[in-house]
């Protein structure tokens, strides 16, 4: 999860299925690979906790430390300002 030492450390790689869907906490880090063919269409549904959204753990997350580099894979342009670094 975001904050944690390993939030940029790969963690699974999941291949897709047609048909499927993928359901995961926002919190964790999470990206898709370039296609190569075809076509890629998503349907994202954010939910939110107004409970959740009230606790400490929201409001004042635990930030940690990384444990070490991050792995490649899971460095983004978009979110990480280090970027130029690791890629």
């Amino acid at each position: 999860r975001a904050g944690a030492s390993n939030h940029r450390k790969q963690s699974l790689t999941y291949s897709h299925q047609k048909g499927r869907c993928v359901v995961h906490l926002g919190t964790k880090r999470h990206g898709a690979d370039d296609i190569t063919s075809g076509e890629r269409l998503n349907f994202i549904l954010w939910n939110h906790s107004s409970e959740y959204r009230r606790s400490k753990g929201y409001k004042m997350p635990p930030y940690f430390k990384e444990a070490g580099k991050p792995d490649p894979v899971c460095v983004s342009y978009t979110h990480d300002r280090d970027f130029g670094v690791f890629k």
